[in-house]
């Protein structure tokens, strides 16, 4: 197994297969609202936010995806520069690698680097590249979001729509008491009964669609599942008539 960041050939005697690996757009909880900045101009104030993903989302999402025995990651330190690599098994066993480094975090010097590493690393592979699409997100702040000169308010991804290119079209954000606080975009229509069954019709054709239905339209997994196994046995009922 070659885990060299730094080769990027192919070993003689290996053919190169290439298979398609998608990886699903995040859910909106399974994003998190960091604090970037507060800014103050005469007697308003506006908090920056940025969005951000966890470890821990990334190795659901491997594991769901690829399977949990399918893939791996390697820490290795170079020049006093945490790295971090994910390596993915293809079709033909053998083991595909991306690597990317990370930074210190403000708590736990050695773990939040290791785990920054991770997540950019998992950036590389696409797992939540669509964050890097995300609008500029300021928030008008008010005297009730602060408790003793301090910011005491929290905020959080109520929904979200992503397109099937991976880039954001529709946020919401909300505060810790469920108020709106941002809004950017155009929310999609729902599909229409018809929409949804000539999608359906073509899932059951044999066309590769699932990941571009259930994300283009922000199904829930399970939801649309369900929603599909009744159109299937409605169908092969009618056909054993």
């Amino acid at each position: 197994m070659n885990t060299n960041i730094l080769a990027g050939s192919t070993p003689a005697g290996v053919e190169t297969i290439h298979t398609p690996l998608q990886f699903r757009n995040l859910k909106h909880s399974e994003i998190d609202c960091r604090q970037q900045s507060i800014s103050e101009r005469g007697e308003k104030k506006t908090a920056k936010l940025l969005l951000y993903k966890d470890a821990r989302v990334d190795m659901n999402i491997l594991d769901e995806t690829v399977g949990c025995e399918r893939w791996q990651r390697l820490h290795q330190e170079i020049k006093g520069i945490m790295y971090c690599g994910v390596g993915i098994q293809q079709s033909n066993g053998e083991w595909t690698w991306k690597w990317d480094c990370g930074t210190e975090s403000n708590t736990e010097k050695e773990k939040g680097e290791a785990s920054d590493a991770f997540k950019r690393a998992c950036f590389c592979w696409g797992i939540g590249r669509e964050l890097y699409t995300a609008p500029s997100i300021s928030i008008d702040l008010t005297d009730k979001d602060f408790f003793n000169g301090k910011l005491c308010q929290s905020f959080s991804v109520s929904e979200i729509e992503i397109s099937s290119n991976h880039e954001i079209t529709y946020l919401r954000i909300t505060d810790k008491w469920g108020k709106e606080r941002f809004l950017w975009g155009k929310k999609r229509p729902p599909l229409s009964p018809s929409q949804r069954k000539k999608a359906f019709e073509r899932l059951y054709k044999g066309e590769n669609i699932w990941t571009q239905l259930r994300d283009s339209f922000d199904f829930d997994e399970t939801s649309l599942q369900i929603a599909y196994n009744d159109f299937v046995s409605s169908k092969s009922s009618l056909e054993s008539e």
